[in-house]
């Protein structure tokens, strides 16, 4: 006899399951037996990867290489599959693999596409026209998410600049969606902390010279770094600077000592940033606008989109990258 798997029961009639949070893998395991009383074949389910929290219907994937933890373990999914098996019944899965949320914070693919633009690895997989008629957003990504014109927005403080400290990143923030910058362009951020960041600065500044690849790799090495001597409390050794960049209720205060942005993690001593929980930009604080319209390679800037994005009835505008 053959050990191979028998083969998948003919499709003979299907069951449509919607997961949720409120429908989980559970739920479907014990409804089962009662669908296989009805002669139903297969189960076809909707998307099971992980989702944007709270999400109905699954299509808005934020992880393509785990399941939605709303709807159950790899336990739980293993269970409803035995239970399937062995009432002769199969299952169908609803796979889209472009269908995908964009926006917010938590898709990781979406993010490093903003971060590294065409360099990123996961370039080609969005529907992207990096290539569009207009030359200034050649290479940039057209996003309407503003709700109100680009300068008052700005004026108002809602978008802000926030350093994560484990990451290493900078990141322009608009309300929950978030916008990380161009490593290139840390060095317009880092170049007005002093000594030793300015050393950094230069580092971070000459990766737009360097191949996408290449690029990639010493921009997260540098990004570590970042993180090392963001990571510890203050030391005496350290070199306190507070950045005279902004308003004295938003400024952004860091302590560093040289040996931390050299030395590895072992040997780093201790050392850190420490911030408020933005860095907004005021007028005659830090220049948020050169950083948005910088000519880095995998820069940031804001374009009006009335007459680009066919779906606005109003004036807006939009965010791009680059």
């Amino acid at each position: 006899m053959s050990d191979r798997e028998p083969a998948s029961p003919i499709v003979r009639a299907t069951y449509r399951l919607q997961f949720h949070k409120g429908f989980t893998f559970r739920h479907a395991t014990a409804l089962v037996p009662y669908l296989a009383q009805l002669g139903i074949s297969h189960i076809y389910a909707s998307p099971l990867m992980e989702a944007r929290p709270g999400s109905t219907h699954g299509y808005d994937i934020v992880n393509h290489n785990r399941l939605n933890p709303e709807i159950g373990s790899e336990a739980e999914f293993g269970a409803l599959v035995a239970t399937l098996k062995a009432h002769g019944m199969g299952l169908i899965l609803d796979i889209v693999p472009n269908h995908m949320a964009v926006g917010g914070a938590d898709n990781a693919w979406w993010l490093d596409v903003l971060e590294w633009g065409e360099a990123s690895p996961y370039a080609g997989y969005f529907d992207i026209n990096w290539d569009p008629l207009r030359e200034d957003l050649k290479g940039r990504v057209l996003l309407p998410v503003l709700g109100d014109q680009y300068g008052a927005v700005l004026e108002r403080g809602e978008i802000e600049l926030r350093f994560d400290v484990a990451e290493g990143s900078f990141s322009a923030w608009y309300y929950q969606h978030r916008f990380p910058l161009s490593p290139p362009s840390y060095a317009i951020v880092l170049q007005r902390g002093g000594e030793p960041v300015t050393r950094l600065a230069g580092d971070f500044a000459a990766l737009h010279r360097l191949d996408p690849a290449e690029a990639r790799r010493l921009g997260g090495e540098m990004k570590s770094r970042l993180a090392r001597a963001a990571a510890c409390p203050r030391h005496s050794t350290e070199r306190r600077i507070v950045m005279p960049l902004l308003p004295a209720r938003s400024r952004w205060r860091c302590a560093i000592s040289p040996e931390a942005l050299d030395g590895p993690p072992a040997s780093a001593g201790c050392t850190g940033f420490w911030r408020r929980s933005t860095i907004a930009s005021r007028t005659g604080g830090l220049p948020l606008r050169r950083l948005i319209t910088g000519g880095f390679s995998t820069s940031t800037i804001w374009r009006d989109c009335a007459s680009n994005c066919r779906s606005c009835s109003r004036r807006r505008t939009a965010w791009c990258s680059r």
